[in-house]
């Protein structure tokens, strides 16, 4: 059987799959933690979330803390129950990987939050691989507004 950091481009694929699959989740309103795609989260995960971007995600109150994954979860029930046409399209990934860490980078679209406004916004996926399992572990969630988002008030 072939280790999973045999290739550091399989490693990138995977896990720019597991980033994808969580969008998709997002996307498609999949948010229960019994789902195969939340399963492959940890219980407990650090995020970091500009400020702007808190106003969006209640439970989100510091910009850095840790979450369960049942608090992320929720957060996303309820901004989507505000905003029922939210949804998250990756305009393009770029993810780095080293022995022990790999770091996916998503420039995503996000729209209708609110409702017919399309806003840029940057996100970073952090894992750490775990010798013990041989498997790559998501670690760290990290959201920031884009530059040509209009809530910044720069031009597009």
């Amino acid at each position: 059987m072939e280790s999973s950091r045999s290739s550091n481009s399989s490693t990138e694929t995977s896990l720019e799959a597991v980033c994808f699959a969580f969008i998709e989740a997002i996307n498609a309103r999949d948010l229960e933690a019994e789902s195969a795609v939340w399963r492959a989260m940890p219980p407990m995960f650090r995020i970091g979330i500009d400020h702007t971007s808190q106003n969006q995600l209640p439970a989100f109150k510091d910009p850095e803390q840790f979450l369960t994954l049942a608090q992320f979860l929720d957060s996303w029930k309820q901004l989507t129950s505000l905003m029922p046409t939210y949804h998250i399209r990756v305009l393009d990934m770029v993810t780095r990987i080293d022995a022990l860490r790999g770091v996916v980078y998503l420039n995503q679209e996000i729209h209708s939050g609110p409702e017919g406004v399309v806003t840029q916004n940057f996100g970073i996926r952090e894992f750490r691989y775990r010798v013990a399992g041989d498997r790559w572990q998501f670690t760290r969630y990290t959201a920031a507004r884009g530059m040509g988002d209009p809530i910044l008030g720069a031009e597009k």
